[in-house]
């Protein structure tokens, strides 16, 4: 609302839309993993060329979800591939889930050794028991560790709602 009424008159405008990947992108970021061409348009229409769920997706299929089962079962939502991913998750590793309540529910960023102290594990046991998750970030020289995205720890925090209180009590 700084353009002058006398000028919004004359002058029109409307939203800009930011692009995404067109489907050529796309292909050539999912292209080695032998994806059907009709899939490839239907993930781009799916996403809508944004280039964080075209992300989740490829990290899905890098952590061993079949190009089959990703055909048949390819969701609608974001919430959907995020699920994908989470399906990774081992909820019978106590440690495993404390490490990823802390980080989803932690206001700052978290470094290995702090939360091997706050879960009273050795850090090579924290970093073992989220390693192999591709939504998880582990920084080097104890940079930190954190999900791969804003979005995916606010999903990850909504699936573990019920750990939020004693990890905020933790932290």
């Amino acid at each position: 609302n700084h353009v002058p009424n006398h000028l919004r008159e004359k002058v029109k405008c409307s939203a800009w839309k930011t692009p995404g990947f067109r489907l050529t992108e796309t292909k050539l970021l999912l292209d080695d993993f032998n994806l059907s061409p009709l899939v490839l348009a239907d993930i781009a229409n799916t996403v809508g060329g944004i280039p964080g769920k075209i992300a989740s997706i490829r990290r899905s299929l890098q952590s061993g979800i079949s190009a089959a089962s990703l055909e048949r079962d390819l969701p609608k939502s974001l919430d959907g591939l995020f699920g994908i991913e989470w399906g990774a998750v081992d909820f019978g590793n106590e440690l495993q889930t404390k490490v990823l309540a802390l980080l989803a529910f932690a206001k700052h960023k978290m470094t290995s050794d702090a939360i091997s102290r706050i879960v009273r594990s050795d850090v090579t046991a924290v970093l073992d028991s989220v390693r192999h998750l591709r939504f998880i970030r582990v920084g080097s020289e104890d940079a930190g560790l954190s999900y791969a995205s804003n979005s995916f720890r606010d999903f990850a925090a909504t699936r573990l709602s019920k750990h939020k209180k004693q990890s905020v009590e933790q932290i």
